[in-house]
């Protein structure tokens, strides 16, 4: 048991914690309720690394029909999550992720949710979804892009004419390299802003009108096994930032080829 975590239990706190699906994976959600009025999501760790080291996001939500989703998603993992002293007691067979019941966010006449949750809730796929609904510009920061659905339809996109750039965290893996230059498809790799920091962002802004964001890295792991969040939306008020965040990132960055 770690030093922090024995220090939440000896505070009092209730404290559950949980893995992915089959054990393997892992409750790689980043995201805080607070009230039932609030929510915080995005791609930042609580760690001190997260705030002085890596490039990350968080956007507040305070939509009541998206916060009661991400509640009920809270409560799927409660109920699947152990204590600290008998990590392996029986749980609860976890169910589905729970799901938006009307998914509402319309991008080039397409209908998105306006939040999804892994594990195997579909998110690989509705991705793959909105990038084959962009028309204009796909603009991606990602610290993991594997998925090999998600990045067939990052190709689709640039070889229907639309502007694809991609900001990947400098040192992960990336096994479509190859492909990506032969497509001439701008690519930069960027470094944390203090030594051992990453690029951390899990995030895409498509024709500069929907904003994809969350926990959730572009990879199989994601879709599969690990608990993870993605929002969709359309809201100027985060597209607008984040496209701008994504400008700053992108002009920092490292082409991977000349």
């Amino acid at each position: 048991m770690g030093r922090d975590i024995k220090y939440l239990i000896d505070s009092g706190m209730d404290l559950k914690v949980m893995k992915g699906r089959g054990g393997s994976g892992s409750m790689h959600n980043k995201y805080a309720i607070f009230d039932g009025t609030a929510l915080q999501t995005g791609s930042a760790n609580w760690t001190s690394y997260a705030e002085n080291s890596s490039y990350e996001n968080m956007m507040f939500v305070y939509d009541g029909s998206i916060i009661r989703g991400y509640q009920q998603n809270f409560e799927w993992m409660w109920k699947q999550g152990r204590s600290p002293a008998a990590p392996s007691s029986a749980v609860p067979a976890p169910g589905p992720v729970p799901a938006d019941p009307n998914p509402s966010v319309n991008f080039n006449g397409t209908l998105f949710p306006r939040y999804i949750f892994s594990p195997r809730g579909g998110t690989e796929a509705a991705i793959a979804r909105a990038l084959d609904a962009a028309r204009s510009s796909v603009d991606v920061a990602m610290f993991s892009l594997t998925s090999r659905p998600i990045m067939d339809a990052v190709l689709r996109a640039g070889s229907r004419g639309v502007k694809v750039r991609l900001t990947l965290s400098a040192g992960s893996r990336f096994p479509y390299y190859k492909e990506t230059v032969a497509r001439k498809i701008p690519l930069k790799f960027l470094e944390g802003r203090l030594e051992k920091g990453v690029m951390h962002n899990k995030y895409a802004v498509l024709d500069g009108k929907m904003l994809i964001n969350g926990a959730f890295n572009w990879s199989k792991t994601a879709e599969r096994i690990n608990a993870e969040n993605t929002i969709f939306t359309t809201d100027p008020n985060y597209v607008g930032p984040y496209l701008q965040e994504y400008n700053k990132l992108f002009k920092m960055a490292r082409p991977a080829y000349r």
